[in-house]
C-alpha cells in the first residue's frame, strides 16, 4: 500500500504492513504511526506517541528501494529495514543497530541489542500484569512462614482462587510449582507468578532488594506510601531481576474475575502495572480486595 495507518494502545499489538511500533511515550494511551510512499525512494511518516519504531518490507510491497525517510519532519538517509527512534533532543535517527532480519513480513530484533535496552518498556517485556498470563508462566507456590496470618491467608486464598480461575476460564491446569523447586530452567522459559510474600517466598525474598518496593513484618514502603503490612499487599509486573527477558508478578493471575464471565468482552485487563490492595475489604467478583491505589510504571520501568 502507498499509505498505512496503524494505531494502536500497546506495545502488545504492535505491528502491520511493515509497520513494527517498538517503544511509546506512554502505555495505553493512542499511539498513531501513518506512512505515506511520496515516491519511489522516500517515506514520509508522521508520529503519535511514539518513542521508536522499525520499518521492514510488507508481503505485497518492496521498500527495498528507499533510500529516505522523513519522520515528523526529521530527514534519515537510510534503507529498509531499519529502526528509528527519538534522541534525548527529541529528534528521530536512525539506531543503526543490525540485526533485523526480515522474513516472510516479520522483524526480529538482535537479541543483544534487545538486552542493552532491557531497562525500557518492549513489546515482549511492557505489562501489564495481564501480559504475563499471555505466555509461558508459572505459578511459585510459597512454601514459608507468612509474615503474619492476614496476608499468608490472603496469597493462599488468590493462589486457590486464580488456579481455580484458570480452568474455569481458559479449560486448562495452570501451572503450579513449589518456590524451593524453582530451577534455572523455570527462570529462563517462564514469567514466574510469585504468591506469597519475603518471607513465605523464598524467590521473592531473593529478589526483593532489585525491586521497587520494601516489604517487611511492619511495613510496607512503595512510591511514597509507608503502610501498615498487616493489612496491605502489594500486586505488580515487573521484569524479572534474574532474567530482564521475563516477568516478575506478585499475587496476581489473570486481573478480571467472575463479573467478567456475564460477558466474554469484559475478559480484559482491569488492573495496571501495579496495585495496592487493602485486605481488610474481602475479596469479590470484581478485585481481590479494595484497591487502595494503582498505575503504571514509566517507560523506565521506574
Amino acid at each position: 500500500p502507498k499509505k498505512v495507518r496503524f494505531t494502536t494502545y500497546s506495545l502488545i499489538y504492535r505491528e502491520a504492513e511493515g509497520v513494527h511500533v517498538l517503544g511509546m511515550l506512554r502505555q495505553w494511551e493512542r499511539s498513531d504511526v501513518v506512512l505515506t510512499e511520496t515516491k519511489a525512494s522516500s517515506l514520509e511518516v508522521t508520529t503519535k506517541n511514539v518513542s521508536q519504531f522499525a520499518l521492514t518490507e510488507p508481503l505485497d510491497t518492496r521498500r527495498s528501494a528507499i533510500t529516505t525517510v522523513v519522520v515528523d519532519g526529521d530527514r534519515i538517509d537510510t534503507s529498509i529495514p531499519v529502526i528509528l527512534e527519538r534522541n534525548a533532543a527529541g529528534k528521530w535517527v536512525s539506531t543503526k543497530t543490525p540485526g533485523i532480519r526480515h522474513a516472510d513480513g516479520s522483524i526480529e530484533v538482535d537479541p543483544a541489542w534487545v538486552k542493552a535496552f532491557h531497562s525500557s518498556k518492549r513489546p515482549e517485556i511492557c505489562g501489564p500484569i495481564d501480559h504475563a498470563l499471555m505466555s509461558r508462566f508459572l505459578f511459585v507456590k510459597p512454601t514459608g512462614k507468612p509474615l503474619n496470618e492476614t496476608v499468608g491467608a490472603w496469597t493462599k486464598s488468590e493462589l486457590a482462587h486464580a488456579t481455580d480461575f484458570w480452568r474455569k476460564v481458559f479449560r486448562g491446569d495452570a501451572p503450579v510449582k513449589d518456590d524451593s523447586a524453582i530451577t534455572d530452567e523455570d527462570i529462563k522459559n517462564s514469567n514466574l507468578i510469585l504468591w506469597g510474600d519475603p518471607s513465605s517466598n523464598s524467590v521473592l525474598s531473593k529478589i526483593l532488594p532489585k525491586l521497587p518496593l520494601k516489604w517487611d513484618a511492619k511495613t510496607l514502603e512503595f512510591r511514597s506510601y509507608k503502610l501498615d503490612a498487616l493489612y496491605h499487599a502489594p500486586v505488580l509486573i515487573f521484569p524479572n531481576p534474574l532474567n530482564p527477558q521475563k516477568y516478575v508478578v506478585l499475587n496476581s493471575g489473570v486481573t478480571f474475575r467472575e463479573q467478567a464471565l456475564l460477558n466474554n468482552s469484559d475478559q480484559t485487563p482491569k488492573l495496571p502495572d501495579w496495585a495496592i490492595i487493602d485486605l481488610r475489604t474481602s475479596p469479590g467478583p470484581r478485585w481481590p480486595g479494595l484497591v487502595y491505589d494503582a498505575g503504571f510504571f514509566d517507560e523506565q520501568w521506574r
